[in-house]
């Protein structure tokens, strides 16, 4: 429980630490289509579509999108930073059943595209030791190559950049959670980022070939209990109401 606490404290503490500076580029979101998929303008002329997937819950191995229903698990998520350099997406996924646990895994992906659609980019990984909270795996790729597959068949991102110099760049995320008890709560915090900060030390970048546009992608995650004052306390440090759709 301690260090449950600890984690958690030490997310609460990142969040503010991180807040970002204004300039005139900003992270803003200009739509949501199905809920967990958000698009985005960064930077001065970028378009990026974020989608999340979580593996494994209650014997379902191959990834299905976040906000689909399943017995048991609850959803939701919630924004911060939307108009500045570093705008925050946190995800909650809640173990509601009353007894049942399992593995849980999370990816996100991001589609980003430095020049509006159908841009060049090229990939930039920053990844050293996983730390707790860190993703486990990543994976930057062209949209020809494997990420798609590596997502939706197998549940695994295979730790490689296949775009060093240019292509229309997909790059995900990917957290290994562990067990997921009853009464206990996922958070993973994406951050994406138009002038270069991240919510942690390993991190990836989508650079445009075409004016220099960047987009950084970073995230830390832990597994924590639920108590009944949780929720209003995080709503309260980050300022803002819940924008996600719940569960049955």
């Amino acid at each position: 429980m301690k260090l449950q606490t600890l984690v958690l404290n030490t997310l609460m503490a990142t969040s503010i630490s991180l807040l970002p500076s204004t300039g005139s580029a900003s992270v803003s979101l200009f739509q949501k289509i199905g809920g967990p998929t958000f698009e985005l303008d960064y930077g001065s002329a970028g378009i990026a579509t974020v989608t999340a997937r979580f593996i494994g819950p209650f014997g379902i191995e191959t990834p299905d999108v976040v906000g689909n229903n399943v017995t048991g698990l609850d959803f939701d998520y919630q924004l911060s930073g939307d108009g500045t350099n570093l705008m925050e997406i946190q995800y909650r996924l809640t173990n509601v059943s009353a007894s049942s646990s399992f593995n849980l895994g999370f990816i996100v992906k991001v589609d980003p595209d430095g020049n509006g659609l159908f841009s060049f980019d090229r990939g930039e990984a920053t990844i050293g030791s996983v730390a707790m909270g860190e993703a486990t795996r990543w994976e930057i790729d062209s949209a020809a190559g494997n990420i798609n597959p590596n997502i939706v068949a197998s549940g695994s991102l295979d730790n490689t950049n296949n775009c060093t110099v240019e292509c229309d760049l997909s790059y995900a995320l990917q957290w290994s959670l562990g067990i997921l008890d009853p009464g206990k709560v996922a958070i993973i915090r994406i951050g994406l980022s138009d002038n270069g900060q991240s919510l942690s030390s390993n991190f990836l970048n989508a650079i445009s070939v075409d004016n220099g546009e960047k987009l950084t992608l970073s995230g830390v995650a832990a597994v924590v209990p639920l108590p009944s004052a949780l929720p209003l306390l995080f709503s309260g440090l980050v300022g803002i109401g819940w924008l996600g759709r719940r569960k049955a």
